[in-house]
């Protein structure tokens, strides 16, 4: 590896962290737009063969579309209990990663969809204004929904979650990746004025979001070294959350929701219900384990790291397509020219 990670010492703890968000705004089960402190455990890490997959089946890399119509997203999955997805509104990152009886991570898909100015677009995306994003929830390895889109670039990302919507932890360093990612083209439909399609792009961007952060921002080498600020084994009152305490299950939603696991006391003895199962104790395993430690501290939105991998050379994709007449040869060319690339 020509350029390595740079190691940085690790915080350290005799009491898994308990306490660690002493003195933070906890995340207690609610989305926020600002820095919070999550104080559930990470939980249950499957095993190393039992590591998620996924697969974008359908739409194929660099496939052209024309704008609003029906394009189908369809995903094939292994290693993932779908079906399984809390209420976010009241539930969110609130318990622990959970397995089901067969080792496999309880958890769902999250569908992604970003606009890009083009195929070269060097520049990474702003993690705040999706055009489309959405939860597949269905208890199945073959996933799919419908969406559509204006003229324009996309990314469509497919990104596996456990139930209450925490990115799934692994159990080793090294690994695949979990998700999948898809590039397409939305070309103009002639039968529309490219007015509307400058309006229709605009309407979905102010869909998510009411003002766009022009910063971006990445990992930075280093953390602030210090040790947690308790070696006591009693649970801090201030860092209880108590909206763990609710499963997120009420007369409006308690159809579309999968029940939340709760708790009033953080979960800080959840790693002791599983009684077969090791402590993860800071290293890899291959094994299923179990990891008691605090998701932590959950950067602002406006600080959600941005990346950009390119997909195209950038000299051959810097122009929304005018035409779907007069550019189809031309895109398809360049899509088949750089099948090396999409792959």
């Amino acid at each position: 590896m020509d350029n390595p990670p740079i190691q940085v010492p690790s915080l350290t703890s005799t009491n898994n962290f308990i306490n660690f968000c002493v003195d933070s705004t906890l995340t207690n089960g609610k989305p926020s737009q600002q820095s919070t402190c999550n104080s559930a455990p990470m939980g249950h890490i499957p095993s190393r063969q039992n590591i998620p997959s996924t697969r974008i089946r359908g739409p194929r890399n660099g496939d052209v579309f024309l704008e609003n119509m029906s394009i189908s997203v369809t995903l094939a999955t292994n290693n993932l209990a779908t079906g399984n997805a809390v209420n976010p509104d009241t539930n969110y990152l609130a318990a622990p990663q959970q397995l089901d009886s067969n080792g496999l991570v309880l958890g769902h898909y999250h569908l992604i969809v970003d606009a890009l100015e083009s195929f070269g677009q060097a520049s990474p995306t702003d993690p705040t204004k999706p055009i489309f994003s959405a939860e597949l929830g269905t208890p199945t390895q073959s996933l799919s929904t419908t969406i559509s889109l204006p003229i324009g670039f996309y990314r469509i990302s497919a990104i596996a979650h456990a139930a209450n919507h925490q990115p799934v932890i692994p159990p080793i360093d090294q690994h695949g990746s979990l998700n999948d990612v898809v590039y397409i083209i939305v070309q103009p439909n002639p039968k529309s004025r490219r007015s509307d399609h400058q309006e229709a792009l605009q309407d979905h961007k102010s869909a998510f979001a009411e003002d766009y952060i022009s910063t971006s921002n990445y990992l930075r080498n280093g953390m602030t070294k210090r040790q947690d600020p308790s070696t006591s084994l009693t649970l801090d009152p201030s860092v209880i959350s108590s909206g763990f305490s609710q499963d997120g299950i009420n007369g409006s939603t308690g159809g579309a929701f999968t029940p939340s696991l709760t708790s009033t006391n953080n979960f800080i003895n959840y790693c002791a219900t599983l009684s077969a199962v090791p402590l993860t104790n800071g290293t890899q395993q291959t094994t299923d384990s179990c990891n008691p430690i605090p998701m932590g501290a959950l950067p602002s939105s406006q600080n959600m790291v941005r990346r950009r991998s390119m997909c195209f050379k950038p000299a051959l994709a810097t122009e929304i397509p005018h035409s779907p007449r007069s550019n189809s040869r031309i895109l398809h060319s360049m899509i088949l020219s750089n099948k090396t690339l999409l792959s």
